[in-house]
């Protein structure tokens, strides 16, 4: 499914908060597209601090909308913060539309209680939609997976099982 190794040489730390969150989903992408297995040498639980999880782009791929971060004072999107080799993280720049559709920036993550700087992909302004942009079931579903697989609790749970979703 998902090379999980142990080495961090040549390590890039990535914060992923939607369907990047399951192993499964990034590697089926992967193999789809002929691209090898993702390498993750690591997977922790993280928070980006003063941001929310929205749902304001409209996925091509997927037929529907998909997630995306925004700054959001006091708020906070619980995610993984994955550490890839770099074919996986230029792999990870293809599947997002960097930088055209989603841009990133290095952003500091809270991972038990220390601070952990990764990138962050967010939707460009170009892209953004002015309105909620429904989900596919499918998609949510690869989030409550790995947020059940992650523990990130009841709350997370119930907030995204409240989202209309689409098919």
């Amino acid at each position: 499914m998902v090379a999980v190794t142990d080495s961090h040489t040549d390590s890039h730390a990535i914060f992923a908060y939607g369907s990047n969150m399951h192993m499964g989903d990034l590697a089926r992408w992967h193999r789809e597209r002929q691209r090898g297995l993702p390498t993750v040498h690591a997977i922790e639980v993280a928070v980006l601090g003063d941001h929310a999880l929205c749902w304001d782009y409209h996925s091509a791929s997927r037929g529907a909308g998909a997630a995306n971060v925004r700054p959001a004072p006091g708020a906070q999107v619980k995610g993984l913060l994955l550490h890839v080799d770099a074919p996986t993280f230029e792999n990870l720049d293809l599947k997002e539309g960097y930088p055209s559709v989603y841009g990133r920036a290095q952003l500091p993550l809270s991972v038990a209680g220390r601070s952990h700087p990764a990138w962050v992909y967010a939707v460009t302004p170009a892209h953004r939609q002015p309105r909620f942009v429904a989900p596919r079931a499918g998609y949510r579903q690869l989030m409550l997976d790995a947020a059940a697989q992650y523990d990130f609790g009841d709350d997370y749970a119930r907030d995204l099982l409240q989202l209309d979703v689409v098919g």
